[in-house]
C-alpha cells in the first residue's frame, strides 16, 4: 500500500495540504497520568486503562493540536499529533518530550503503516474542514480545530454530539455554521 509519508529524524511524518500528522515512537519516562501537570495549556482527557496499554488523549489550543499517547506495560508508547501548524507542533511535541524523560526510538515502517490505515480518514476530514471554511467563510484553521476539538469532547470526555460543536465553535470563534437538523 503507498502511502503519502516520510521518516524525518524521530517521526514518521504523514502530510496532506496543510495537514499533518506525526507520530513518534518513545520508551521509559512518566506515566501518562502525570502529563497533565506539566502541560496546564493542553487539555487531557482521563487516562483510559486497557489491558496490553495506557491511552491518552489531549487537546493543545495555541497552536491547534490534537494529541494521542499510548503506554504499553514494556514502558514502550507513542504520541500522534494531528495539525495544520507544522513547526509550532514539532516544538510542542519535543517540549512533551523532554519534560516528560521519554526516550524517543526510531519510527519503524509496522507504526507507519499503523497510521498509514487511518489516513485516508484525516485527510477526508481535513478536506470537509476546508469546504466548510469555504461555504461558511471561516478560516479552515479555526473550522479544523473545533471538528477536531468536538471530536474530542465526545470521545474523550463524554459530551453529547450537539453540545459539544457549540463549545467548539464558540472557543474557535466560528460563525455561521448551519444548523444540522
Amino acid at each position: 500500500m503507498s502511502q503519502e509519508y516520510i521518516f524525518t529524524g524521530n517521526y514518521v511524518r504523514f502530510m496532506h495540504e496543510r495537514l499533518n500528522i506525526f507520530g513518534l515512537l518513545f520508551r521509559e519516562g512518566i506515566k501518562l497520568d502525570e502529563i497533565h501537570e506539566l502541560f496546564p495549556k493542553i487539555e487531557f482527557a482521563q487516562v483510559k486503562k486497557a489491558i496490553e496499554r495506557d491511552f491518552l488523549a489531549g487537546f493543545c489550543m495555541e497552536p491547534i493540536i490534537d494529541l494521542t499517547f499510548v503506554k504499553l506495560p514494556n514502558l514502550n508508547g507513542s504520541i500522534v499529533a494531528y495539525t495544520l501548524q507544522e513547526t509550532e507542533a514539532e516544538k510542542v511535541i519535543e517540549d512533551i518530550v523532554k519534560a516528560a524523560g521519554f526516550i524517543t526510538r526510531d519510527p519503524t515502517y509496522s507504526f507507519a503503516d499503523i497510521l498509514g490505515s487511518e489516513f485516508p480518514i484525516e485527510k477526508e476530514s481535513y478536506e470537509s474542514s476546508q469546504l466548510i471554511a469555504n461555504v461558511t467563510e471561516n478560516d479552515v484553521e479555526k473550522v479544523f480545530g473545533a471538528v477536531r476539538y468536538s471530536s474530542f469532547l465526545i470521545n474523550y470526555k463524554g459530551l453529547p454530539e450537539n453540545e459539544s460543536m457549540g463549545i467548539a465553535s464558540k472557543k474557535f470563534g466560528i460563525h455561521n455554521i448551519p444548523n444540522s437538523r
